[in-house]
């Protein structure tokens, strides 16, 4: 009797501390880049800090825009959870394409960030010129520069997206 009562507080035990949650809080930031005319590339660094994390805990980026390292005349923006991708270019043409993870697709952020003993992150995204405006875009929204989703992810685990307006 006296066994099935250790057992059973055993199971009913959680043997494991409970997980903290964990938050990234971005800085100040106003959701938007202004792409500079020269040089190709403008580089923004985004900063911020993890509620819950540890030190050198990395913080995985991802966006749906990359620059193609062979055709400098556009840039590719992926749809349907990507699968598909669809180039814009500074001649007008838009092509939609099933994507091939390549190594001429550069994607405009960084890949991870880590986070030091207080806490801070710094994430660097680089849009490239074409991006400055959406030319083929419909709509007076687009005409003056083009959308970009970044999200961040810890542990396998997606905590939270921004949109960024990519201006000229």
């Amino acid at each position: 009797m006296v066994r099935f009562i250790i057992l059973l507080l055993l199971i009913g035990c959680d043997l494991e501390p409970p997980e903290k949650e964990i938050s990234v809080q971005i800085d100040s930031f106003r959701g938007r880049i202004e792409i500079m005319d020269v040089p190709w590339y403008t580089t923004h660094i985004i900063r911020g800090k993890v509620a819950g994390g540890k030190e050198d805990m990395k913080i995985n980026w991802y966006t749906d825009m990359y620059w193609d390292r062979t055709d400098s005349s556009g840039y590719l923006k992926m749809i349907q959870n990507e699968l598909y991708g669809k180039w814009y270019d500074s001649y007008k043409d838009t092509i939609t394409y099933r994507y091939r993870n390549i190594a001429n697709h550069i994607p405009i952020v960084e890949s991870y960030s880590v986070v030091d003993e207080d806490g801070r992150f710094k994430m660097l995204v680089q849009p490239v010129k074409t991006m400055q405006g959406c030319l083929t875009c419909d709509g007076y929204k687009h005409k003056n520069g083009s959308f970009m989703w970044l999200w961040w992810e810890v542990n396998d685990v997606v905590l939270d997206s921004i949109e960024i307006f990519l201006m000229d």
